[in-house]
């Protein structure tokens, strides 16, 4: 309104701005101190509407079975919870039933029947048991029955990924168990069997250790998997979010690792970053570390007097982090901040799993998909089977516009080929309220409210008629040509 407003000004004449709109604004205050002539104008009618508002689909645990006389033991196994909002919009109470499925699948996974109160947002959450087939596949949430705006009485979502984290945790080579000289940059250390117990420390993720030709050589890694490569620095690992432990002298992941530092003193950490929250690495003693020299001074993540040993190596597809000094050499595994540091890169990593896109994907919105950095040849088709421009640039799919919900598909090939599944959902409190409000003009301006079933009629169509009489010559043309001759008689013979 206010661009309008601003474009009219500038010309001359007799100047109004005519707004047509369901007569529920979604910001009213436009209206107020309009500078030039508005005239808003009503179409549609009221009607009551509910719709699903919000929805969240995460992996948790159930416990099955109970301790009891009979020698019985409780259990807990993943179970897939979906946290759904059903909102009523209109005058009356709705008894709707709402169901979960699978995409392209007719069999009812999970269903309630609820009661929603006029103006109430009522949660709903709706579970059931996955397999390893099911995982990253398309959710439908359904209302029924319909109501007359049926397209938020419809939700998508994904089955997660899994319960538990994939970790592989790789060396440069054999003997992780170091001597107790230490390793020197570039080599395997014996820092790697610290991280690997504070790794398993935590009983949500499932570690596999490996040499680093495990790791670049294994088929079938799932994408979303937490690497730690310790005393090497390889370009593109395959996998998830990524730590880096003891790199060799060079550049890694855009970062120069340098000269080493003899018993560096700890100065100061960057707090703020999350993978640092919750610490503290007072009296941390190392033995041995490496200068690192980050591309910007905001990628500083821990700061010696020395100089720096510990860097931020992100890009848009994974978060990566970079400790130039062998966690062995040191006596940080034997303090609490170790086992947080580590716990802080698992709940990011598990985040990230559990999202699979750098941002909602809402309908109107671009749609932005994490894919592997060798990725190409990317194909995205729409919820309609219709082919998508899709951009790349650093790890990162870009699907331009997403007209309608429903589920997203993308596709890539390369060393890490593999496709992804992403829903995107109307879930829009402002869209689905179509509650009629009254449109006040307040402080000043000339407002003039009306409804559209008011208005006369701008234009006439007459083009019906004249094809009606088109089609009328038409018939007496073939009529005429086409008739029987009549018979002569004989006043009407030639002469002979």
């Amino acid at each position: 309104m206010a661009l309008g407003i601003d474009r009219l000004r500038q010309l001359g004449g007799a100047r109004r701005v005519v707004a047509i709109t369901d007569g529920n604004l979604a910001r009213p205050a436009s209206l107020r101190g309009a500078s030039l002539p508005v005239e808003v104008i009503t179409v549609g009618d009221a009607v009551d509407n509910a719709a699903i508002v919000r929805v969240d689909v995460r992996s948790g645990s159930a416990v099955v079975g109970a301790s009891g006389a009979g020698g019985e033991r409780s259990e807990q196994r993943e179970e897939v919870q979906a946290f759904l909002v059903v909102a009523n919009f209109g005058a009356q109470p709705r008894d709707v039933y709402v169901t979960m499925r699978q995409d392209n699948a007719s069999d009812v996974l999970g269903s309630r029947r609820v009661l929603v109160k006029p103006g109430e947002r009522l949660p709903v959450v709706l579970t059931f048991r996955p397999s390893p087939g099911d995982y990253r596949k398309g959710l439908v949430f359904e209302l029924s029955p319909r109501d007359a705006m049926p397209l938020d009485d419809v939700a998508y979502g994904r089955v997660p990924a899994g319960d538990k984290l994939p970790v592989f945790l790789a060396s440069a080579g054999k003997g992780q168990g170091s001597d107790a000289q230490g390793a020197q940059p570039g080599e395997p250390s014996g820092g790697s069997v610290w991280i690997e117990r504070a790794l398993a420390s935590d009983p949500m993720t499932s570690v596999t250790s490996g040499a680093l030709a495990d790791l670049l050589g294994k088929p079938g890694l799932d994408p979303d998997t937490f690497v730690v490569i310790d005393g090497a620095c390889p370009p593109d690992p395959p996998g998830g979010d990524l730590l880096i432990v003891n790199p060799p002298p060079g550049r890694c992941a855009g970062t120069l690792v340098g000269p080493t530092l003899e018993r560096p003193t700890l100065t100061s950490w960057d707090t703020a970053d999350p993978r640092l929250r919750f610490l503290t690495l007072d009296g941390v003693n190392l033995r041995v570390a490496s200068a690192l020299e980050p591309e910007a001074a905001t990628q500083e993540l821990i700061r010696a007097q020395e100089g720096t040993i510990a860097t931020d190596i992100s890009t848009a597809s994974r978060t990566g982090t970079l400790l130039g000094f062998d966690v062995g050499e040191s006596d940080w595994p034997l303090k609490a901040s170790f086992v947080l540091f580590v716990r802080n890169l698992l709940e990011q990593a598990r985040a990230h799993r559990a999202h699979g896109i750098t941002g909602p994907a809402r309908t109107g919105e671009p749609l932005r998909v994490s894919v592997p950095a060798t990725a190409r040849d990317l194909q995205g088709i729409g919820p309609a089977g219709e082919r998508l421009e899709v951009a790349q640039r650093a790890g990162v799919a870009v699907i331009a516009e997403t007209p309608r919900a429903g589920f997203y598909r993308l596709a890539w090939q390369g060393p890490q080929a593999g496709s992804v599944v992403v829903p995107a959902n109307l879930t829009s409190v402002a869209e689905s309220d179509l509650t009629p409000r009254p449109l006040l003009a307040e402080g000043g301006g000339e407002v003039a409210v009306s409804s559209a079933a008011g208005q006369p009629d701008a234009h006439v169509e007459w083009t019906w008629l004249l094809a009606l009489a088109a089609l009328g010559f038409v018939l007496f043309d073939v009529w005429y040509f086409t008739r029987v001759p009549r018979p002569l008689r004989g006043h009407d013979s030639p002469a002979a």
